[in-house]
């Protein structure tokens, strides 16, 4: 019985998670059709892509006094202080009305104009100092391409700023997608990510309230979507579902500084050797107290903001990660289990796409190799490896730890329970009188019950209808003593059973379990009859008794019943 328990529960578990699995796949394929079949008409767009365009200037005034002029959007760093000034002169090409001017720049206050009229200009009230890098979409006037347009940008911050991305003009009507372009897959896939963390997160919230234990899983897909929220911000597509560039920016800052703490939690979780864990424990302490800081800093404390704490962030943050690689390069050598080894092939495959994401940095800047399908997907790729073998280690711990806790719950029934008879055993009995004793309860009645001539059944009528005997014997017990008081199988033909009432109502349970064994002899369940003899003894408040005395008169008063039953079938 309790191995069949075991195999039940092991595929309810295994239902679970492949449950999980579809609906993470289904959920996924929906949003590759959906975004898709939305955004796939991107390149049939009306633009003006003004990155090529040989006529625009780039006027970059260093704060030494300097002057560099450029002819393409890409210049050598500026740094704080710099003004980056570009003019747009009158392009003498057929435009399309109801246009926006869209560009992406790092750590600048924004200025734009077009004929000397202000179309756009930086204004920051609260937090003067959070900037970071900002999609801009400024509505032209219909008569714009008559017009010289000029744009004037202060770098805030020492952070490099190397370039105007997305420099275009397009439609009105698709500007809220226009930072996609060249980016759909890595968005499907950051939002795959980002779906699969959250399906799993809720699959670990249920698991641990059912268990009242946290799962491993709900630190790891808080990581995931922590981390993946910051990765969207972090490549322009934010601004896709939060037109608010403020908001946008303080979200996706917030999240980095908070992605780090559920992943030191899960490192201190997973990793068990000495030296490591007390690493963990470190970073587990040290992760969430950063992030505390880094929020009162930056909404509370105008001076400082996530970008002046960034640095510090950032070697923290690696820190950690190279500290969870060498816990898990220790770990694997003294555990050799599959779920570890799962970790240590994504985090192989993940480690080799960055590396082939360097290398396509280091083309990119050396050749001026760039190709835009390659320039977007390694990153994403080495996230969606490196969070697929985390989640999966985890969802694979957590169904062990679901299994081991079933075993545990079958071998603690396994040690009160009968087995033939499926009632508790006499172990389970002693539990009870124990907790009887405990609890100072003075009024109660013991009931010694013993099935007579059982060696003569089964001797007769064979073992079998013996043990059926036994078990019938135990289901009326069960119905009369588990309400207001506890009953077991003693040994052999004997159960006792505990009342807490008074002796009458006792008496009175009793005469319902004899008139029901009456009923089934009339039945003819049986080929003999069966009957009981029985003794009680009686616990009261003047009269006192502990459980081990109440039992023994109990039995005594049995012996007596058991031989008048004996000599009336003489």
């Amino acid at each position: 019985m309790a191995k069949q328990q075991n195999v039940s529960a092991a595929k309810r578990t295994i239902q679970d998670i492949i449950a999980v699995a579809v609906i993470s796949i289904c959920i996924f394929l929906l949003i590759i059709t959906v975004v898709c079949s939305r955004y796939g008409v991107e390149a049939n767009w009306d633009r003006i892509d003004l990155s090529s365009s040989d006529d625009i200037t780039y006027h970059v005034h260093r704060t030494d006094g300097s002057i560099e002029d450029y002819t393409t959007p890409n210049f050598s760093p500026l740094h704080a202080g710099d003004i980056l000034t570009v003019t747009i002169p009158p392009l003498g090409i057929k435009a399309f009305s109801d246009a926006a001017l869209v560009f992406t720049l790092y750590h600048s206050k924004v200025y734009v104009y077009n004929d000397n009229q202000c179309l756009y200009a930086e204004n920051y009230y609260h937090r003067p100092r959070l900037i970071g890098q900002r999609n801009y979409v400024i509505s032209l006037p219909d008569d714009y391409m008559r017009m010289t347009t000029v744009i004037t940008a202060r770098v805030s911050e020492n952070d490099t700023v190397d370039q105007i991305a997305n420099f275009q003009i397009i439609p009105d009507t698709v500007t809220t997608y226009a930072f996609m372009a060249n980016k759909t897959h890595t968005l499907i896939l950051y939002i795959a990510i980002f779906t699969m963390s959250l399906l799993f997160f809720c699959y670990a919230i249920v698991h641990s309230m059912a268990t009242r234990h946290v799962s491993n899983l709900l630190y790891m897909t808080s990581f995931g979507m922590s981390i993946t929220v910051w990765l969207i911000g972090y490549n322009d597509l934010l601004s896709v579902f939060i037109p608010n560039q403020d908001l946008s920016s303080t979200i996706e800052y917030t999240m980095f500084f908070l992605a780090p703490t559920p992943l030191a939690l899960f490192m201190q979780d997973m990793i068990r050797r000495k030296p490591w864990h007390l690493l963990c424990i470190i970073f587990a302490v040290i992760m969430p107290a950063e992030f505390t800081i880094a929020t009162i800093c930056n909404f509370l404390i105008t001076d400082i903001t996530y970008i002046d704490l960034m640095r510090f962030h950032r070697v923290l943050f690696l820190g950690e990660l190279v500290v969870f690689l060498l816990c898990l390069i220790s770990e694997q050598r003294h555990r050799k289990d599959t779920a570890l080894r799962t970790v240590d092939i994504g985090f192989l495959l993940s480690a080799l796409f960055a590396i082939l994401d360097i290398i396509r940095f280091a083309l990119e800047n050396r050749f001026g190799f760039r190709y835009d399908f390659l320039y977007y997907s390694f990153a994403p790729v080495s996230v969606l490896l490196m969070m697929g073998s985390l989640l999966i280690y985890s969802d694979i711990t957590t169904a062990e730890a679901s299994l081991w806790k079933v075993e545990q719950a079958n071998l603690r029934r396994l040690a009160f329970v009968d087995q033939m008879t499926g009632v508790p055993n006499r172990s389970s009995c002693y539990r009870q009188i124990d907790a009887l004793k405990k609890s100072g309860r003075t009024e109660f009645v013991m009931i010694f019950v013993d099935i007579n001539f059982l060696k003569l059944t089964n001797d007769t009528w064979g073992h079998e209808k013996g043990d059926e005997l036994i078990r019938t014997v135990g289901e009326l017990l069960k119905k009369r003593f588990s309400d207001n008081g506890f009953y077991g199988r003693w040994g052999g033909d004997e159960f006792i059973a505990c009342h807490f009432g008074t002796l009458e109502e006792t008496k009175k349970l009793m005469g319902d379990l004899e008139q029901e064994m009456e009923q089934l002899n009339a039945s003819g369940r049986f080929d003999f009859r069966m009957s009981l003899s029985w003794g009680y003894g009686e616990s009261t408040e003047k009269a006192p008794l502990t459980p081990e005395q109440a039992i023994n008169s109990a039995d005594e008063a049995m012996y007596v019943a058991k031989k008048v039953a004996h000599a009336a079938r003489a």
